[in-house]
């Protein structure tokens, strides 16, 4: 993704063998974060986070036999989001548990 420009990604599954459903969802993750703190015990630091998730996008269920894609468009992202990835998830889907992830950075 590029600073004020609109990003589209896209993910694709291919059936598999196993039975029942698959589940996931996108995640738009940004390091270098920083904010400053002003009041209580850590007032005057500043605090520095990774991983951030600025968008969350969970994917409806479909069944594991079957391929499917999906498409993420991103809206125009001012230039302060720099540092992002994109991130797509498959899950199990009674147990959400993680089965394939892959993120990509942008920019």
């Amino acid at each position: 993704a590029q600073a004020g420009k609109a990003a589209d990604t896209a993910a694709h599954v291919t059936a598999s063998a196993a039975s029942g459903n698959l589940a996931g969802y996108w995640a738009v993750l940004q390091d270098g974060l920083s904010s400053k703190v002003t009041r209580g015990e850590n007032s005057g630091e500043t605090l520095r986070n990774d991983h951030v998730v600025r968008l969350y996008q969970p994917v409806a269920a479909w069944p594991a036999r079957g391929g499917k894609s999906w498409q993420l468009s991103l809206p125009d992202s001012p230039p302060e989001l720099g540092g992002m990835r994109i991130a797509f998830v498959v899950t199990d889907a009674s147990l959400t548990r993680p089965l394939q992830a892959l993120a990509l950075r942008c920019g």
